[in-house]
């Protein structure tokens, strides 16, 4: 984007500086009518002059988009038509080219053409004047009407590259919408796959006889078998996605699983008897951690195997 916006800058300055030699030869040509009469001129040619040298002083960045770049153009179509109206000949038939001229530009959508769509437009312009004016063709220079012809070249110019521009920058955005399609239907590929892939390890968790609690590296319970409802009388909806530390009932486990997590303690068929609502049961306990290819720590596995039938604590 950076190289873009540097092209784009670079293809402006000289675009400008075509049209400002353009016109400081057309100045020096009516010299003596200037300075007669038309002093104002002088400050027309000042203010081109301070906006090349503005436009030297913008940032890169904002050549990148394409507002400043119509900015310009419309700014230098009113330059342009300034300059034809004090330094060369104006009229409505003017006008009339300069708007097929940015319209066949338009068109084209390529700088390289741009030569060819000046010549062809100078020619039709040429043309419809020796056929309306006194004189014919041999009047042509007499009404100063061949000293428009720059201008001409400088707007076919100019609005070739513009309309190459937003031709790629359409192109890009296009190119942009296909690839969004293509990586939103990849995720949602891969989410039917992920999604196929978390069904078939939930029941392979399930096929377990023992009980199986599985916790993120934060310490989050993300699996809750059915076993392990049964062992702690628990839906898993109150343990899974909370912190094992926070759920009710776990308390006996939570402290096993925290001399795992804080102490690097593993808990290898340890017994354990919990109290489950008035009820305790014996259990063997297994704890360790989960590791990913670069030997870290992703998670806990908590394996649970009740061994005894549960007994009342009243019958106790």
């Amino acid at each position: 984007m950076q190289a873009q916006a540097m092209t784009g800058k670079k293809s402006i300055i000289y675009i400008r500086a075509i049209l400002t030699l353009c016109i400081l030869v057309l100045a020096a040509n009516n010299y003596k009518e200037i300075m007669a009469s038309r002093q104002y001129v002088i400050f027309y040619i000042i203010a081109l002059l301070a906006t090349n040298a503005a436009s030297f002083y913008i940032p890169e960045k904002s050549y990148d988009g394409l507002q400043l770049h119509y900015f310009i153009f419309l700014l230098d179509i009113i330059i342009v038509s300034l300059g034809a109206y004090w330094l060369a000949h104006l009229d409505f038939q003017f006008f009339m080219i300069i708007f097929l001229t940015i319209f066949i530009s338009a068109i084209s959508q390529s700088v390289k053409l741009s030569l060819v769509i000046a010549l062809v437009v100078n020619c039709i312009y040429l043309y419809m004047k020796a056929m309306t004016i006194e004189g014919g063709a041999a009047s042509l220079w007499e009404e100063r009407i061949l000293l428009n012809i720059p201008f001409l070249f400088i707007v076919a110019l100019h609005a070739s590259y513009l309309a190459e521009r937003a031709g790629k920058e359409e192109a890009s955005l296009k190119r942009l919408e296909r690839s969004k399609k293509d990586l939103s239907d990849k995720v949602k590929t891969m989410d039917g796959e992920m999604s196929v892939y978390a069904k078939f390890t939930g029941r392979v968790y399930e096929s377990f006889r023992e009980g199986v609690i599985v916790l993120d590296s934060y310490g989050v319970i993300k699996v809750f078998t059915s076993k392990c409802e049964g062992i702690f009388n628990m839906k898993r909806g109150r343990a899974v996605n909370s912190l094992y530390r926070e759920v009710k009932g776990l308390e006996q486990l939570a402290e096993i699983i925290t001399d795992l997590k804080l102490k690097k303690i593993p808990a290898l068929d340890r017994e354990v008897f919990l109290d489950v609502e008035g009820t305790r049961k014996k259990v063997i306990v297994n704890t360790a951690f989960i590791k990913d290819d670069a030997d870290a720590t992703a998670g806990i596995l908590c394996v649970l195997r009740q061994i005894n039938d549960s007994i009342r604590m009243d019958s106790i």
